[in-house]
This record gives C-alpha cells, structure tokens and sequence, in this order.
C-alpha cells in the first residue's frame, strides 16, 4: 500500500483529569508531566510514537538473534487517513459484550459467547470480516466503501478466504476484534501518556478506568472492559517486579541479538497472555502490527490490512486479499502490561511501625512510573 503524503490532522478524543481530593494527587501532578491529563492531537498518516528494533530489525530474530532479519515479511507501518477514518466508521453488526473479569472468574464469558475455537487458543483459528457494500447502482462513479461489517472465527485462513470474508488477525475474534479497535492499533505506537491516566483513573474505580480506556485512547466499550481488567490483574501478579525494573531503570528489552524482554514485561507474558489474548482477540502481534516494544519475528502475524473501499465493492462476495502465511508463535501473544495499585487505607501516622508519608508518596509514584515505563508497546 501507498501511503498518501498529504495527511489531516485528527484529534483524538480527551479527557482531563478530574477532581482528587487525595492528599497525594497535588504532589503527584508536580511529578508527572502535564501532558498525563490529555491525549495530543493525533495525525493518523504520521502516527504516535517509534517503532522498537533489535540491531536493526524490525523484530528480535529468531534462533537467539541468529537467524536473519525477515524484511521481506516487515509488516506495513504507514496506513492512510482514508483507510484509518474507514475502519472508524464502519458498523459492526455482531460485536461482544462482557461484564466479568476474565482473570478470576473461571466461568466468565461474552455475550454472545466466543466460538470454541477462540476459547480454545486454536493456533491455526483467524478472524475474519464480510463487508457490507451499498449496492452498485447506488454508487455512480463514486468509489464503493462498505457500509458495516460482521466478524467471525474460522478454523483457517484458507476457510475464510474462500467463504469470501477478509482476514483481519489470527486468533479467533472476541471483544477487540473491530475494525475501530485496529485503526487505533494502528495509529497511536507509544500509548504511555493516555494509559497512564488510564490506569490512574483506575486507581478510583473500574468504571472510570474503563471509560478513560474508550475516551483517552479510543478503544471499543467491551475492549476497554478487558484492559481494565488486563491492568488490575497485572498488577496483582506482577506488581512488586514491576516496580523494581521501573526503581532500575531498565529498559523494555535487553542488549542484541536476543532483546530479551524485562521481568515485568515477561512476567505480563505469564500471567495475562492466555486470558487477554482468549478474550480481546486481536492484539498487535496477532494483527501484525508494530508496537514499541521489540518481539520475537516469528510471533507477528503477517496479516495484510487493506483499505475496505480498495477492495473492489462487489458486494459480500468480494474476495478477499492475499495473506501469507507465518510460522507458529512461539511466544504467548499479550498486551503490554499496566501496573496500577490501591491508594492506603490507613492514615499514616509518625508512631513506630507506621507507614511514613514519604514511604507512600514514593510507592504510589513508582507505580505510576511503571505504568508510565511499561505500556510503551501497549497491544502489541
């Protein structure tokens, strides 16, 4: 695909912060900087954010690094205004709904319910779109652009190309797989700004996490559903390691040729991989998308994504375009991590075995860093 070099600048939604009547919250703002409160304008041809490389590649080679560089295969990085304002557009005729948290309710599941094969993490599954085009006549000389769009699992690429659908990740779909969940995938690299607002918000509630989810960075209802829980489990799991890489100051991935991930990013991998990628369905890697934070090459998906009103418009039964086949992860594929953690609940005071003010102001903080350090390839 041609990327167009004249571009639109679009603002991506805000969202300020609200009134905190945490006796931390004044000390806090003078420690995180001003931009945590909005999101910056957004040119969705010239996106957020710089890719991560290992020595040079787009990816960490796989074999320890000592395979070659696959630059044939490098996923596309550059998507116009008018694909990305498509995907934002469209209908979705069949999406998912969820109102349980898939880390600790065993029999949590969406409405309606995932095909088995997406709850079974079948490797060879893919989720794939039918497009709806206006009807030809209603068209003239314009250019068809399909209208909405359904979404459904297949055992195979082979299978859903041949059914006339368009696949769009692999992996069976869940609460992610929207064509509006892509385009921000594809638009905003480095997310740390609107996510650790996200995951401040969270701090106060589920709700006003959720909602920061959907308004700061523009994911759908029910994704934004699964990040929250995605960021409170990961904090849960992974809190304390976390906040010793952040204390550290160590960066998202290690030295070349391995680029070998941090313990906190690793420790995400473990802890959250199986339950977000079972219930959001796309991430980056899965869609084949760049994030920034590097992954091992054979863990990215090659998934071509088109321009819906380049597809031709012949109806439902436009075929669909090529994609190429890569080989097994061999990595679990999950977002980025969050860490967030609960305000005290007990008021410190300067008798003996208390917590002290500064003891708190600095765990809160470095929490907040960690959040700040670690979503820098949030969904990847």
């Amino acid at each position: 695909m041609t990327s167009q070099t004249k571009t639109t600048t679009m603002m991506m939604p805000t969202k300020t912060l609200h009134h905190h009547r945490h006796v931390l919250l004044p000390f806090l703002l003078l420690l995180l900087p001003s931009s945590l409160c909005t999101v910056s304008a957004q040119t969705y041809a010239n996106q957020t954010g710089e890719f991560s490389s290992c020595g040079g590649c787009h990816c960490i080679p796989d074999n320890d690094g000592a395979d070659p560089c696959p630059t044939a295969t490098k996923p596309e990085t550059k998507f116009t205004v008018q694909h990305v304002d498509t995907l934002l557009s469209l209908n979705h005729t069949n999406p998912f709904t969820i109102d349980c948290d898939p880390y600790t309710n065993a029999t949590c599941e969406t409405v309606p319910a995932r095909d088995p094969l997406t709850q079974a993490l079948d490797p060879n599954a893919v989720c794939a779109f039918l497009y709806d085009y206006p009807e030809q006549s209603e068209l003239e000389d314009e250019q068809p652009c399909p209208l909405s769009y359904s979404a459904k699992t297949f055992a195979s690429r082979e299978e859903a190309t041949a059914a006339g659908y368009v696949v769009t990740h692999e992996g069976g779909c869940a609460t992610c797989s929207t064509t509006q969940d892509l385009a921000i995938y594809m638009t905003v690299i480095d997310q740390r700004q609107a996510a650790t607002q996200c995951a401040f918000d969270a701090l106060r509630s589920f709700e006003l996490g959720k909602r920061c989810f959907m308004e700061n960075i523009g994911f759908t209802e029910a994704c934004s559903i699964v990040w929250t829980y995605d960021t409170l489990n990961t904090n849960n799991e992974c809190g304390a390691i976390c906040a010793a890489i952040v204390i550290g100051g160590q960066p998202n991935n290690g030295p070349e040729p391995t680029c070998t991930l941090n313990e906190c990013l690793e420790c995400n991998e473990v802890q959250n991989g199986p339950g977000f990628k079972g219930f959001a369905g796309r991430t980056r890697r899965n869609s084949g998308i760049l994030s920034a934070i590097a992954r091992p090459c054979s863990s990215i998906a090659s998934v071509e994504h088109l321009d819906p009103c380049l597809l031709g418009g012949g109806g439902s039964d436009t075929p669909s375009p090529t994609t190429k086949a890569t080989p097994s992860p061999t990595t679990k594929d999950t977002p980025s991590p969050t860490t967030t953690t609960a305000p005290p609940t007990s008021s410190p005071t300067s008798s003996g075995g208390a917590t002290s003010w500064a003891s708190i102001i600095m765990r809160f903080v470095s929490h907040l860093l960690v959040v700040g350090i670690v979503v820098v390839g949030w969904g990847p």
